[in-house]
């Protein structure tokens, strides 16, 4: 039942009441004191009922449109979660497609300038998921999700990719470079994250895809 058909329903109710009460108006008085009685006792009832039925609809309402927020900003959260996965692949291949390749000395050689970019974006990245452990601690502990578990799992895969992408990209916070050219080899967390697909896979990727089928699972109430 809608809830705004709820007060027509008692509007209703109200109206064949006093239908059936006169009626059934007896002639007699101690007829009449009986039936005032009972009909003092009905409307008693009756409005004890309306105002349970009116307390219960109030809350309803006020819990469904408390689901219907959550849900926005879990779709929300999901959509941003993607979209920064893929801005962390794309940093990922631009840092592979324009390094220098000098097999003689065993260089992945590439400009400050480029590596400063990128390493910029994985701040940017890194920063996006410290945001999106709190938005999902928020939300799990106002019980938005369909249970605490779920979200807990969601946090913790989010948290090891926001620990992966802070640690990748502290040395780099500390200062800045004299040298034009910088040898990738050289910084072994950035060498891996972009030469090891399965470093990439168990420390980002994996944790990421974990996280997105929790969330397809709850958005779409599997």
């Amino acid at each position: 039942m809608k809830l705004k058909r709820f007060p027509v329903l008692i509007i209703a109710i109200v109206i064949i009441s006093v239908i059936v009460v006169i009626g059934l108006y007896p002639n007699t008085p101690d007829e009449k004191n009986k039936l005032t009685t009972d009909i003092l006792g009905y409307l008693i009832q009756f409005s004890l009922i309306a105002i349970a039925g009116g307390i219960l609809m109030h809350e309803y309402s006020r819990q469904s449109e408390l689901q219907k927020k959550g849900n926005e900003l879990k779709r929300e959260l999901y959509m941003e979660m993607l979209r920064t996965y893929f801005r962390i692949k794309r940093t990922r291949r631009i840092l592979k497609a324009t390094m220098s390749n000098n097999d003689e000395n065993n260089q992945r050689t590439i400009e400050y300038s480029i590596l400063r970019e990128q390493i910029h974006d994985l701040i940017d990245g890194q920063l996006d998921y410290e945001f999106y452990k709190k938005q999902l601690q928020w939300l799990t502990n106002k019980n938005v999700f369909s249970n605490t578990e779920k979200g807990n799992k969601i946090i913790t895969n989010v948290e090891k990719i926001e620990i992966y992408l802070n640690k990748l990209t502290d040395p780099y916070q500390k200062g800045t470079s004299t040298s034009q050219v910088i040898d990738i080899r050289t910084m072994s967390g950035l060498a891996d994250f972009v030469f090891k697909k399965e470093v990439f896979h168990e420390n980002y990727a994996e944790y990421h895809r974990k996280s997105i089928e929790l969330f397809q699972e709850e958005i779409l109430n599997i």
